[in-house]
């Protein structure tokens, strides 16, 4: 993010920030803002409120409030994941309106994944308990049914379990 603050608080050298894996942005002396999910206008407001709180801390007296101005100017960090019984576990980048049937198939499915039992797990606000949304792989595959398959947002992990691989003698014996 690039961040421009008005007035700018003592000690403001910095005026670009990344986004941590946690989801806050660090602003260094002044603490740090929790972004996920937010649009700019938000992001905004919640660095100026946590602008304010700080330099009241610190015992500085504001003029007037801060105004904060902030623009992305990188989207590196744009990425779901997908973990479980799948080819390919890992990060893919979000490139547009990607979703839950874009990501398993991305993936790809394996001879002992369990599709029908994915699921969507979306971060929530720090402290806050992460949202778990079933995935109707059935329903999306064989009726096109698309209330479950979920548009994914950065940080969003979609799995997908498996039961345990057949042995080589089992595979052997097409059983």
């Amino acid at each position: 993010l690039a961040v421009q603050v008005q007035p700018p608080p003592p000690d403001w050298g910095i005026g670009s920030f990344t986004a941590q894996q946690d989801g806050f942005v660090h602003l260094g002396l002044y603490g740090e803002v929790y972004v996920v999910g937010l649009t700019l206008d938000q992001v905004e407001q919640r660095i100026a409120q946590q602008l304010a709180v700080e330099a009241a801390q610190q015992g500085q007296k504001a003029t007037e409030p801060f105004r904060v101005a902030a623009r992305l100017s990188s989207s590196q960090s744009k990425f779901y994941y997908v973990l479980g019984t799948v080819t390919t576990q890992g990060k893919f980048p979000i490139k547009g309106n990607e979703t839950a049937l874009d990501a398993i198939l991305q993936a790809g499915l394996k001879q002992n994944s369990l599709p029908e039992k994915a699921y969507l797990v979306r971060p929530h606000a720090a402290g806050g308990v992460d949202q778990v949304l079933r995935i109707d792989y059935c329903a999306i595959k064989e009726r096109g049914d698309t209330i479950t398959n979920y548009q994914l947002f950065p940080g969003d992990r979609v799995v997908v379990p498996g039961t345990r691989p057949p042995s080589l003698i089992a595979t052997l014996l097409g059983r």
